[in-house]
């Protein structure tokens, strides 16, 4: 494998009520493309941030320990209905902590952004080691 950086090409995050007052369980598909093949993957979880990271961490491309999120921030960089969001996840990968930002118009995409950030980075970091 030659962990090139993972690139997303899509991904559909979807959660909501019914009428009736029921939840839809959230859930989420992804495309993205990894040492040049495009994979797919879809998971669900407790809200359609953790549906696409459940979605990340199902990609069969983690060699050994598979992400952990440890710590993650959302925020706002300016007011109104036309602000934009920066995530902040920080991935542990066994004893090795990496941190992703991720910015966008869309809360759910900053923090995907995030997310493959940090996991870049590690994948990155284990190709140096692998070189040398």
């Amino acid at each position: 494998m030659e962990n090139k950086p993972i690139e997303v090409k899509y991904f559909h995050a979807m959660t909501g009520r019914r009428m009736d007052g029921t939840q839809i369980v959230p859930s989420a598909s992804l495309e993205v493309l990894v040492d040049g093949k495009i994979i797919r993957a879809s998971s669900h979880g407790k809200g359609p941030i953790h549906a696409v990271y459940n979605a990340i961490n199902s990609l069969p491309i983690f060699d050994g320990a598979r992400p952990y999120l440890m710590n993650f921030e959302l925020n706002s960089v300016k007011q109104g209905a036309d602000s934009a969001g920066t995530a902040w996840a920080k991935v542990i990968f066994g004893s090795e902590i990496y941190e992703g930002v991720g910015r966008s118009d869309d809360v759910v995409e900053a923090a995907l952004y995030a997310y493959v950030d940090a996991i870049n980075k590690h994948r990155e970091a284990n190709q140096t080691i692998r070189q040398s």
